[in-house]
């Protein structure tokens, strides 16, 4: 079986308490999985997308 990576992010409200006043209403988890031999490619392809901002 071929290894895979996970990259992970979250972002929002951490504590959950959604109506406190100035809280972010949203709480987000990503995750991006990459097989071993993708790797490379991804790295390549993420610079890539980089140089357009």
């Amino acid at each position: 079986m071929e290894r895979m990576y996970a990259f992970t992010a979250t972002s929002g409200n951490y504590g959950f308490n959604f109506g406190q006043e100035g809280v972010s209403g949203h709480f987000i988890v990503t995750a991006v999985l990459i097989p071993e031999s993708a790797l490379i490619s991804a790295e390549i392809d993420i610079k890539e997308i980089r140089k357009r901002d």
